[in-house]
This record gives structure tokens, C-alpha cells and sequence, in this order.
């Protein structure tokens, strides 16, 4: 919260409340004006995208350093910001970010209006890298239990012991020879 001398004390508790409600978000976000303008980060979204606070307070978001290589992306984060604060509704969209030190990242933003009077947006900020590093172990994991039950169904198909599954409806998934005998 920057206390300069010439703001209002209403301006200051303005400052002060968006400060804390954007510190309490547990995800990299930013608040901003109707207007796209920012008002306010956290320090999640500081050390995501390894920017300094006064690179984007007050500023338009879409005019950001992020954005300038890559127009389509300044026009969906624009898009963005005009659909939470003119009808609003939510929205998310999946740019490419691009880092002070020059490499591009996939992030997704997703915005929605902040508070009840509509007077405010939050832009949340996710690095889909560490999505995709997500679904990589989530694939590794079904490929895992997809051997797994390659092997039951083996083990049910050649046992000679009454094996059966089934599933809460009472269908029968697996079974085994000596269980479909039995049955019979």
C-alpha cells in the first residue's frame, strides 16, 4: 500500500482493503479496475511471473510487457476484462506469457468480478506448466492402474477359483471360469 500525499484517506482505505483482499487469494492473482487498470497484487503472482510490484500497478493489464510480442493475447485478456465488467460473467482464457528473461509460458487468466458492487476484477493467474506436469503423472498413474487390472483380469481368466467383480449396481465386471460354471 503506497501512501502518497495527496490521496484521500478514502483513497488509502481503498488501497489498504484491496491490498488484504488480494493477499488472501491463494492463487497468483491481480484486482483491477473496471477499466483494466491494476490496483493491486499478490506476492504469489510477484514470484510466478517474477515481476516487481511497480511493473504492474497502475497499469492496463492488457498493456502489460507480458503481452507485447503477442497481440491475440492482449485482445483475449482485453475481451476478458470488458466480459466480467460489463455482463458479469465469468471467463478464462489461455495466453502466453512472457517472462523478463524472455521465455514464454502458458498461463491461463481467468477473471470474475471481485465484489458485490461490481467495481472490481480478479484476475487469477495459473501457469500451466505446472498443470501439464499434473496431467503427466495423473496419465502415468491410469497407465499404471490400466496394467494393473490387465493383469486381474489375466489372473481372474486362467484362475479355478470362484473370483467375481462387479460394480455397486450389481453387474458383474469379472469373472472368473469356475465363478461363470458355477453360475450357469
Amino acid at each position: 500500500v503506497s501512501f502518497a500525499g495527496d490521496q484521500s484517506w478514502t483513497d488509502l482505505t481503498h488501497a489498504a482493503e484491496a491490498a488484504i483482499f488480494v493477499a488472501r487469494v491463494d492463487r497468483p492473482a491481480l484486482l483491477l479496475d473496471l477499466s483494466g487498470r491494476v490496483i493491486e497484487v499478490n506476492q504469489r503472482l510477484l514470484t510466478s511471473v517474477d515481476c516487481d510490484r511497480a511493473d504492474l500497478v497502475g497499469h492496463v493489464f492488457w498493456e502489460l510487457a507480458w503481452w507485447h510480442s503477442r497481440p491475440i493475447a492482449r485482445e483475449r485478456v482485453q475481451d476478458l476484462v470488458e466480459l466480467a465488467g460489463t455482463a458479469d460473467q465469468h471467463g478464462a482464457a489461455v495466453v502466453p506469457l512472457r517472462r523478463p528473461d524472455g521465455a514464454t509460458v502458458p498461463i491461463q487468466v481467468t477473471m470474475s468480478v471481485a465484489r458485490p458492487d461490481r467495481t472490481h476484477l480478479l484476475a487469477e493467474v495459473v501457469e500451466l506448466t505446472d498443470a501439464r506436469r499434473t496431467i503427466g503423472l495423473l496419465d502415468e498413474r491410469n497407465q499404471a492402474v490400466a496394467g494393473a487390472e490387465a493383469r486381474f483380469r489375466a489372473l481372474v481368466a486362467h484362475s479355478r477359483d470362484l473370483i467375481c467383480r462387479h460394480a455397486p449396481t450389481g453387474a458383474y465386471i469379472d469373472v472368473s471360469p469356475a465363478a461363470a460354471a458355477c453360475s450357469a
